[in-house]
């Protein structure tokens, strides 16, 4: 059974965010749940961001490291580092931009100290306008079980399991962690990893986590054409494929997403490994492969498709 006031350990990876990581511990500081450690791992930057957290520092609860060598470049590595150096009975890895609303680890804490939960997940929205940014005051809340039968939901979208989204029990997490290769949608390969190992938990229908959006943010690198990144997707489609023949959840609807990341990433090897893995027959692994390379050829009549039937 948890304590009455189990500390939570908060893990921030930081590389270059001097302009944004005061706000977001500012967010940290307001939290209503006092009882927490927040270990900040610098991942090499090269900015004024040790000069602003100076201020932070005089807390005993924050803490400062630099990520060692032995542990790879990334906020996965930074991550796996903190995981070393954490002591609180409960884990939440958060992003050096985002902003947390007050009562999130307040409600987390609730629902998670005398009950067996191995997680709390909780809604997230994303932001552009620091000054925008609106707390709902509702104190009543809606929760959900989530389990292994969520899996598909979490790999499809229908379900976001993001990086800063859930806060896990130390203990559940065992020796898993993130892989250092994957430096993007790592969240998505580890928390896959973890729910199909059959950790269970609870939603809470309101957002208590504010995603900040900029240039300089992972998803905008993503979304721009970043090659290390997109091959990070790569690597993390090949380890969720996998998941998903072990937990022989791979329908049609599950093929087809696969498919489309592939489309997506311009990544044969996804195509390759998907058609192989789900054991086509001769004729669907010819048609799939070759659609891959159709696709751009082909793409126009499909969006022509897709207008006929909204007109």
């Amino acid at each position: 059974m948890a304590k009455i006031n189990p500390k939570v350990t908060i893990i921030i990876a930081t590389f270059n965010r001097a302009d944004f990581i005061g706000l977001t511990l500012d967010s940290v500081l307001n939290q209503k749940y006092p009882y927490y450690e927040v270990i900040i791992v610098d991942d090499g930057g090269n900015d004024n961001t040790r000069e602003v957290l100076e201020t932070y520092l005089k807390d005993s609860r924050f803490k400062f490291f630099k990520r060692p060598k032995e542990f790879p470049k990334g906020c996965p590595g930074s991550r796996n580092f903190g995981l070393t150096k954490a002591t609180g009975e409960f884990i939440w890895f958060f992003d050096d931009d985002d902003i947390a609303h007050p009562n999130l680890l307040e409600s987390s804490i609730s629902v998670l100290k005398n009950t067996e939960h191995d997680f709390c997940r909780f809604e997230r929205t994303v932001f552009y306008d620091f000054e925008k940014i609106e707390f709902d005051k509702i104190e009543n809340t809606k929760t959900d079980a989530v389990s292994k039968k969520n899996l598909k939901q979490l790999i499809i979208g229908e379900l976001p399991f993001n990086s800063c989204q859930v806060i896990w029990r130390k203990a559940s997490l065992g020796k898993e962690h993130f892989r250092g290769d994957i430096i993007y949608a790592d969240d998505w390969e580890f928390y896959s990893r973890l729910l199909s190992m059959g950790l269970k938990g609870v939603a809470i229908d309101k957002i208590f986590l504010f995603a900040r959006k900029h240039p300089g943010s992972a998803t905008h690198k993503y979304k721009t054409g970043n090659k290390d990144i997109q091959n990070s997707v790569i690597l993390a489609n090949f380890s969720v494929i996998d998941i998903s023949i072990k937990e022989k959840i791979m329908d049609r609807q599950l093929f087809k997403f696969f498919y489309r990341q592939a489309i997506f990433f311009n990544s044969y090897p996804i195509v390759k490994y998907l058609v192989e893995k789900s054991n086509l027959n001769f004729i669907n692994t010819i048609k799939y492969k070759i659609g891959f390379y159709a696709y751009p050829v082909i793409r126009p009549f499909f969006n022509l498709k897709s207008k006929l039937k909204k007109s």
